[in-house]
């Protein structure tokens, strides 16, 4: 949701509400223990963070490279425990150094080909880079504005009004407060 905030807001000019169902208080930006996992932003994931040049260069800054398995030696160990585990192969050259013929590599974690940098950043790591780069976003006043709505789930989207062909033009989206069963709230946002 944050990624796509930001290319709506920053390359198609959208004003985008964002809703997070966690509260406030329970910052998404700090260590939580019970969601404590890595991300590997490979090559794909790159392609959005390049995208925003001083989010991209402080990834890097707060991750860990993995430059994948090349110039390593792989085993395959087989599932059968009646078959010899095999010899040790080398791994296949960088990506650059040889077309990608669909064989070695085709095991190997996405992001971990041979040739590929890839750069682990536990999650709340990267949710931080993304919210800090909603909030320069906002501060240049470029494109869209991003609104960051916490505590809040989003209970229902009912097009409201249509255009002449029958398309719907306008939304309700209808939110409660994520804590409690209580209080909604509702606005409408044009389709364009």
């Amino acid at each position: 949701g944050v990624a796509t905030s930001l290319i709506l807001a920053t390359n198609h000019n959208y004003d985008v509400t964002l809703l997070e169902s966690s509260p406030a208080s329970s910052s998404q930006t700090t260590y939580d223990p019970t969601k404590a996992f890595l991300y590997n932003v490979n090559g794909r994931g790159q392609r959005l963070t390049k995208m925003f040049p001083e989010m991209h260069q402080r990834m890097v800054e707060r991750s860990v490279i993995s430059k994948g398995f090349g110039g390593t030696k792989l085993t395959i160990v087989p599932a059968d425990p009646g078959e010899p585990i095999p010899e040790q192969k080398a791994n296949v050259p960088a990506a650059a150094d040889k077309e990608d013929d669909g064989n070695d590599n085709k095991s190997m974690p996405s992001g971990e080909k041979a040739g590929n940098v890839g750069f682990w950043i536990p999650r709340h790591e990267m949710v931080k880079l993304m919210v800090e780069e909603i909030e320069e976003h906002n501060k240049r006043g470029l494109g869209g504005t991003i609104t960051l709505c916490t505590g809040q789930e989003c209970v229902s989207v009912v097009p409201r009004s249509t255009n002449e062909d029958g398309e719907s033009v306008t939304v309700v989206v209808t939110t409660k407060d994520a804590s409690s069963s209580s209080s909604s709230l509702s606005f409408a946002s044009p389709l364009t």
